[in-house]
């Protein structure tokens, strides 16, 4: 009979207290410590070297659209007697541009929202709380970035008996860099229940998922017979200039409507802007800037459109995709669908096929979030019996589960699920 040894569980590590922590924009020795935290994490990593990985995030901040003018900014949880000194948790943050809709409003306004992404703590200091506490701290920054002089709209009042005096103000250059945010968003590689412990203030919400939000569907790819080519010819490649050109403006007035007509007589509303610099094209930007894969030797367009017959910009049909981005999927991955109609989907998965086998891919699935199993276009890919279609919700470690923190009011309606908006 075997025997069977057990181990005394691990001593708990004591909580950090909050009264001697505060949180601070990295300087340039704290940056390298949070890309050495982040390095930790195996998964991250994929097969690069620590020299390699830190040109990633160098590649980002010199090129990357959504880096540009602080977009992308470190923020770490230090001791109050050592403000320059060692690192406990860090995090980013990345700027991005929305539309609002308040309860019971009628009008849409521009707004910002940040998202929080590259969440870690150095692995001897796990466990303690320091992650948690750092994004209750960020709460107040992201809400009243000239905090503590000036007051934070909804969060409730710093509680100073817990957690010590208010952070220091950031550096006074860097505040019009940082607009005041209507919300905040995260895509957890962890169990989203951590974050629903980044609570504001003491008693506040933190961050809300619901399944809703985080719709998956994968089907299988499929080899592309030379007598179907000719339907896919109409399919024209999305480049940079088209970007720049039409299509920003095409989804972003697209959104701006689409958050017009939403009702919230019930609950507020936002919607991400595609225009908001880099974001529509992040997820294989991002893919671009790490080792890449033998296949890889041809450009890869960032989508596919198909014209209106009638010249109207608003019916173009639009899709954009990801052929590589081992953080997001392992997949071939359509990022953004616009004007998809059960009707255009088998052409427009015939041209998908057609892009895969000419960037030499060797991708066998498609992944796509964001639309509602209920639709008629899902209904339409699930009957696709060649396709083998699998429709499930995002959720547990590595699947990238989609979290809201909304400043402005208590409960909030998120009018886009996609993945271009991933961090």
């Amino acid at each position: 009979m075997a025997i069977v040894r057990t181990q005394n569980p691990p001593p708990t590590k004591p909580r950090m207290d909050p009264k001697d922590y505060t949180i601070r924009i990295a300087h340039d020795d704290q940056a390298m410590k949070h890309a050495m935290a982040c390095y930790e994490v195996v998964s991250w990593r994929h097969g690069n070297t620590f020299e390699e990985f830190c040109h990633i995030g160098e590649r980002e901040e010199a090129e990357a659209g959504w880096a540009q003018n602080y977009g992308d900014i470190c923020w770490v949880i230090v001791r109050r007697d050592d403000y320059d000194g060692e690192i406990y948790s860090s995090l980013e943050t990345h700027r991005s541009k929305c539309f609002t809709k308040g309860k019971g409003q009628e009008d849409v306004k521009a707004g910002w929202y940040y998202d929080i992404t590259a969440v870690v703590t150095p692995i001897k200091y796990q466990g303690q709380g320091y992650g948690t506490h750092l994004v209750r701290l960020l709460h107040y920054i992201l809400t009243s970035p000239a905090f503590p002089s000036t007051s934070p709209r909804i969060l409730p009042p710093f509680p100073c008996a817990a957690w010590g005096d208010p952070p220091p103000p950031i550096p006074s250059e860097l505040i019009s860099y940082i607009p005041r945010a209507n919300g905040s968003i995260l895509w957890s590689d962890v169990p989203i229940k951590f974050y629903g412990h980044c609570t504001m203030g003491l008693d506040g919400r933190g961050f809300q998922s619901r399944k809703e939000w985080n719709n998956r569907l994968v089907w299988k790819l499929l080899s592309v017979p030379e007598t179907s080519l000719e339907e896919t010819e109409e399919w024209e490649p999305i480049w940079q200039e088209d970007l720049e050109s039409s299509i920003y403006d095409i989804l972003s007035t697209s959104h701006r409507q689409k958050l017009e007509s939403t009702d919230t007589s019930n609950h507020a509303a936002f919607i991400q802007d595609p225009a908001s610099p880099g974001t529509l094209t992040m997820v294989p930007v991002w893919g671009s800037f790490s080792r890449q894969p033998a296949w890889r030797t041809k450009p890869i367009p960032f989508g596919f459109r198909l014209r209106s017959e009638k010249g109207k910009k608003h019916e173009e049909v639009i899709v954009m995709i990801s052929l590589y981005n081992p953080w997001i999927s392992n997949k071939f991955a359509i990022t953004f669908v616009h004007n998809v109609t059960p009707v255009l989907l088998p052409a427009m998965l015939r041209m998908l096929d057609k892009a895969v086998t000419d960037a030499g891919a060797p991708w066998i699935e498609g992944e796509i979030w964001g639309l509602d199993p209920q639709s008629s276009l899902v209904k339409a890919w699930v009957a696709d019996e060649d396709r083998e279609v699998n429709v499930d919700i995002r959720q547990g470690l590595k699947n990238h589960v989609l979290g809201v923190r909304w400043y402005d009011d208590e409960e909030v309606e998120i009018g886009d699920t996609q993945m271009w908006s991933w961090v």
